[in-house]
């Protein structure tokens, strides 16, 4: 099972920022980011999907800006 670290930067408070283990079957780096996001965020496939369409990928890792915070992905 491949294991995903998923962190969140608070962009105002840096003590604030976590460090989240994601553990999925998927390999797809795109689908266990989105996977992720919705089991952090706690939400349906309805709500706050749009913003899974602004994420960014580069070579093996994805990211996602906001105002307040940003999400970097990767696998391991």
């Amino acid at each position: 099972m491949p294991r995903f670290t998923l962190i969140r930067f608070d962009r105002y408070e840096a003590a604030k920022s976590e460090v989240i283990y994601h553990n999925t079957y998927e390999t797809n780096l795109g689908l266990a980011f989105k996977e992720a996001l919705i089991e952090l965020w706690q939400t349906g496939l309805g709500e706050g999907v749009w913003e899974l369409n602004e994420i960014k990928g580069y070579e093996d890792k994805m990211g996602l800006d906001f105002e307040e915070e940003s999400y970097l992905f990767f696998e391991g």
